[in-house]
């Protein structure tokens, strides 16, 4: 039994997480195919190192 299915499983072959600096991950990152996704610091939490 697939736990995912072959649907998902085929869309999210070549995605990448990585926890980084967004600056850093768009300018590694950044091609003319390239669809980045940066998870903003949520509002009223922990945010390490942003103020």
């Amino acid at each position: 039994m697939d736990l995912f299915g072959e649907d998902l499983i085929k869309r999210i072959r070549y995605t990448q997480i990585e926890q980084n600096d967004a600056c850093k991950v768009i300018k590694s990152r950044d091609t003319e195919n390239a669809f980045i996704y940066c998870d903003p610091p949520y509002i009223n939490t922990n945010m390490g190192h942003y103020s």
